[in-house]
């Protein structure tokens, strides 16, 4: 297994490329907590081992556009039969049907209520038209190995990387929050995912800059920083405004 710390005083670019390559799963931050140094050491690491400084991202899948054909006749569309084919069975929302019948979406909604058809919520809507959202792409890339490896039943290598909220939701296109629901929906349907905290997620226990990370001296520091950037602040001010006042000889 390749020391990335000894490689990179030893200057062997092509191991710590070599590190950095098997590990593109971690971000910045996570690799820096990993290694015990800060993210720019990370970043210029990378940098001198020919690498770009932002570690990659793979390549977000597409969303494929639904296809429909307009329906203008009224008495064939105008029916619980057609109505269900077309919500439940084609899956498509709202403003799809709309879009056939070339129609508003209020009328759609209304008769999907009078045929007592159960509607989606604006979560499913989404959640069934983004490929990410599906229980095998949140085990591959948030899950962990364990949990992949139990979820799946042909497990790749290199699934269950473990990711963060937020590196999965840069992935898919979407805000970290959208991604918890997404886990907890996953859940409902009977997959089993432990859904990390949303702060240690995002920030907090993966971020080394976080104040809670801070010791007690670098604590003191930024407190005397403050102090002296407002005290600066003040004298300013205070000069600004001596400045500005008219002199009182001035008149005499």
């Amino acid at each position: 297994m390749i020391d990335l710390l000894e490689a990179a005083k030893a200057g062997r670019w092509d191991e710590v490329r070599q590190y950095f390559e098997e590990n593109d799963y971690l971000t910045t931050c996570e690799m820096a907590i990993k290694i015990g140094r800060s993210p720019s050491t990370i970043r210029n690491w990378r940098r001198k081992a020919g690498l770009s400084k932002a570690f990659p991202f793979k390549t977000r899948p597409q969303v494929t556009k639904r296809e429909y054909t307009k329906e203008p006749n009224k008495e064939i569309w105008d029916t619980e039969e057609w109505f269900r084919e077309q919500y439940e069975t084609n899956q498509h929302g709202v403003a799809m049907i709309a879009k056939i019948i070339d129609r508003s979406p209020r009328l759609v909604s209304l008769r999907l209520e009078k045929y007592g058809i159960e509607t989606r919520s604006h979560g499913e809507a989404v959640r069934s038209t983004n490929p990410c959202s599906s229980a095998e792409w949140l085990l591959y890339w948030y899950g962990t190995r364990e949990e992949y490896c139990k979820g799946t039943e042909s497990p790749d290598k290199e699934g269950g990387k473990g990711w963060s909220l937020k590196r999965c939701a840069k992935e898919a296109g979407v805000v970290p929050a959208t991604i918890y629901n997404w886990l907890v929906r996953a859940n409902k349907d009977g997959c089993s995912i432990n859904i990390r905290d949303l702060n240690e997620s995002l920030a907090g226990k993966r971020n080394p800059f976080y104040g809670k990370k801070h010791t007690k001296e670098t604590k003191e520091r930024l407190r005397q920083t403050s102090r002296a950037y407002f005290k600066s602040r003040a004298a300013k001010s205070t000069k600004k405004a001596e400045e500005e006042q008219p002199d009182k000889t001035s008149g005499i």
